[in-house]
């Protein structure tokens, strides 16, 4: 993935973790965004402040509203943190984006940069994803009907007793050379349908703990378990036209639970 990050940026493997409460609405707003795009709702964090664990503890840093859109089961918003959290552990600002002086300490090679960050993920509305495992489960059960047809034949029987030849014998199970193959081939369709529809479904190991409603009100909604964070790098020439001069980096992950679940089949307790 493209990325300009300076090279000390992240080479201890540290993280900077934080978390943000915030208030999905269905009401417009006015300001627009290349990356989210046009006709964006409000996303409003709960506080003004954000508690980041930076390089020396916990230190609080603003955090400021943003926008969301939610099209063809993508979902993408932004908030403005103005300031950043760029402290390094004596206490000075270091901000690597600069190679500024500090980042060779170990622990302080992961800043957040300031400027609007953008957040992005799957989003998989929750009457589809139970039609989605039923279509699965569907091809499943005609796969394994394909197999037993097969097994009935392919696989050698347990010899029987003939009293008539005083002898155990194997009885001969076979339906005919074309019904033969008109099963095999109906298996290797059964199974195709199974794969494909596997391949359809989303898996629940990749999605938020919790249903909810993605804003309150709209149908559930499950998120991805893992979204990613972005930021708009500028270049010597950001300002010249049809976005010459700029990229975006990807600074990390993130995942995000809805405040009031919504009780599912995947959520019930035992």
């Amino acid at each position: 993935m493209p990325t300009s990050m300076p090279e000390e940026w992240g080479k201890s493997g540290a993280s900077l973790p934080f978390s943000i409460e915030v208030d999905v609405t269905d009401t417009p707003i006015s300001a627009s965004d290349e990356r989210v795009g046009n006709e964006a709702r409000a996303i409003e964090p709960q506080c003004e402040q954000v508690s980041v664990t930076g390089f020396s503890g916990a230190m609080r840093t603003p955090v400021e509203s943003g926008g969301w859109t939610l099209e063809e089961g993508q979902l993408r918003f932004w908030l403005e943190f103005p300031e950043g959290s760029t402290r390094c552990e004596d206490g000075d600002t270091c901000n690597v984006w600069d190679l500024a002086p500090g980042v060779e300490f170990a622990g302080t090679d992961v800043d957040l940069p300031p400027g609007r960050l953008y957040f992005e993920t799957d989003v998989v509305d929750h009457a589809a994803f139970e039609r989605l495992n039923k279509e699965y489960l569907a091809a499943r059960s005609s796969a394994w009907q394909a197999k037993e047809k097969v097994d009935a034949w392919e696989k050698k029987p347990a010899p029987v007793w003939n009293a008539a030849k005083n002898a155990w014998v194997v009885e001969e199970t076979s339906p005919g050379f074309l019904e033969e193959q008109r099963q095999r081939a109906a298996l290797v369709a059964a199974r195709k349908a199974q794969e494909e529809a596997d391949e359809k479904r989303p898996k629940r190991k990749d999605l938020s703990r919790d249903a909810g409603q993605w804003p309150r009100g709209s149908p559930t909604r499950w998120l991805g378990a893992k979204g990613t964070l972005w930021i708009k790098r500028n270049g010597p020439f950001a300002r010249l036209p049809f976005g010459v001069g700029y990229h975006y980096t990807r600074l990390g992950t993130w995942s995000a639970e809805p405040v009031e679940p919504v009780e599912t089949f995947w959520t019930m307790a035992d």
